[in-house]
């Protein structure tokens, strides 16, 4: 069952959201850069941001300080925020000057919830798993709650072939 973090994340959450904001530090996480691809392609406003001085992929001086393009590409929005380690104070200082350019950011885009573009619903890989996270996660309030968590296991034993028809085929 823990693959079933793929259907909450790229069938509830993302399609769920206005806005991605994507970690892109060193070393880059593989899902959240399928996270990012696919919440583009799904129209969703980005925002990558950046605290890492460790530039593999470049200079910490360059447009993208470092930041491999693929990744920043997907993104709407950069930000460079980089925070050194310091005092607690000082770094809640700098959180907090993190949140700030990422609310400005969203701020100034004006975004709203708008449906999946129609190219999503006829794709038949994104309806399957749209289809799937509907089963298991939809009409739950909280889905971390206690008789939440209950309801989602429910689901999945009572719904397990037609989810497992989401996980890819496995050659030995």
């Amino acid at each position: 069952m823990a693959h079933r973090a793929f259907d909450l994340d790229m069938g509830f959450f993302i399609p769920n959201s206005e806005v991605i904001i994507a970690n892109l530090d060193e070393p880059q996480d593989e899902g959240v850069m399928v996270e990012i691809s696919y919440a583009k392609l799904m129209d969703k406003f980005v925002i990558g941001y950046r605290t890492d001085v460790r530039s593999p992929y470049g200079s910490a001086n360059d447009k993208l300080r470092g930041t491999h393009f693929f990744p920043a590409f997907q993104c709407n929005s950069f930000i460079s925020s980089y925070l050194p380690c310091r005092t607690k104070l000082e770094k809640i200082d700098d959180l907090v000057d993190l949140a700030e350019k990422i609310d400005c950011t969203i701020q100034k885009r004006n975004i709203s919830k708008k449906d999946l573009p129609k190219y999503c619903m006829d794709n038949p890989q994104i309806s399957k798993v749209l289809n799937g996270a509907k089963t298991l996660f939809s009409g739950i309030d909280d889905i971390h709650s206690e008789s939440g968590l209950e309801e989602i296991a429910e689901r999945y034993i009572k719904n397990r072939s037609k989810l497992n028809e989401i996980f890819p085929e496995v050659i030995r």
